[in-house]
């Protein structure tokens, strides 16, 4: 149950894995290829008809600290299928087109935040692209998942989704319109921020659909669209991050926006994260205060403000 070391290199060079992917394996064995292979890639799922031997690989594998390799008992003809629905883009856009952001901000979430009409870089942040996000289309998103292969005898697999413990009316509509719309089983689950932060530091991975914020740290396309997305996906496309590359290196700010504008647009289609809305801040002044500078990073500039004398309170 083990390929000569030559040949599990030959066959380990021919899939020009990257640090990023996602790798699903027909025949454990060993599981000596499986090592190989999550030292490059970031998630081993592994299928062995066997029982015995996948008992004996997995523990193997554990034992050696190997926790990026998961070992199924199974014969693989249909792979993997709970671990898989999200590597198709068109699964992922079928998901995109089927959420309704105006209703779940100005119904559901009561009209306090903005619709995530463009892409991920928000408004007032240079590089925003306001317009490009997949609108809600229910036929479109049905018309996706048909073509993606799932159907009446091919159902959708089950689907977990972990959301935090106040993230609970988001989540309700999310999975009410997702079920409804693509007649698809969603398993949900909470957790306290606590758990939620250690789920992402873990070596098992992240659940196949959860849901985060993002406050920039910086006011540049650059924190959105590489620092955040490479914080919590493994999504990996070639073209887009020789783009941002390229954008992070200009120097010409017209020709930075226009790049990062090519490469939110990848983003949007291919959908490795969907934007749902984004935070609007309102503030109530005095009709003395004068001046009370802001910034899209949410910075307070105390030492600038500026007050009229007045009197009352």
């Amino acid at each position: 149950t083990i390929s000569q070391p030559y040949i599990v290199a030959y066959m380990t060079e021919a899939v020009c894995l990257e640090k990023g992917d996602r790798v699903l394996e027909i025949g454990t064995g060993s599981g000596y290829q499986s090592a190989v292979l999550a030292e490059i890639a970031k998630e081993i799922f592994s299928i062995e008809i066997m029982k015995d031997i996948a008992s004996r690989a997995r523990e193997n594998l554990q034992g050696k600290g190997y926790n990026n390799i998961e070992i199924k008992h199974d014969d693989g003809h249909i792979g993997w299928p709970e671990k898989a629905p999200f590597d198709d883009p068109r699964v992922r856009r079928a998901f995109a087109y089927a959420v309704d952001r105006e209703a779940l901000v100005d119904v559901t979430l009561g009209g306090f935040l903005s619709p995530a009409n463009g892409g991920c870089v928000p408004p007032g942040m240079p590089g925003h692209s306001p317009g490009i996000a997949l609108p809600c289309d229910p036929g479109r998103a049905r018309q996706l998942l048909a073509e993606a292969g799932y159907s009446e005898s091919h159902r959708f697999p089950t689907i977990n989704f972990v959301t935090r413990s106040f993230n609970r009316v988001l989540a309700q509509h999310l999975c009410a319109q997702w079920t409804e719309t693509l007649d698809v089983e969603i398993r949900w689950e909470t957790m306290h921020w606590t758990e939620y932060l250690a789920m992402f530091r873990s070596s098992s991975g992240t659940p196949q659909l959860w849901t985060m914020g993002w406050v920039g740290d910086y006011p540049d396309p650059d924190n959105y669209l590489r620092v955040a997305l490479q914080r919590f996906t493994g999504w990996h496309h070639e073209h887009y991050f020789a783009l941002i590359e390229q954008a992070r290196r200009a120097l010409d700010q017209g020709e930075r926006m226009g790049l990062y504008t090519q490469a939110e647009r990848i983003l949007v289609q291919e959908v490795p994260m969907l934007p749902l809305f984004y935070e609007r801040w309102s503030m109530l002044l005095k009709p003395w205060v004068k001046k009370y500078p802001t910034s899209v990073a949410y910075d307070l500039f105390l030492k600038d403000v500026v007050l009229e004398p007045h009197k009352g309170d």
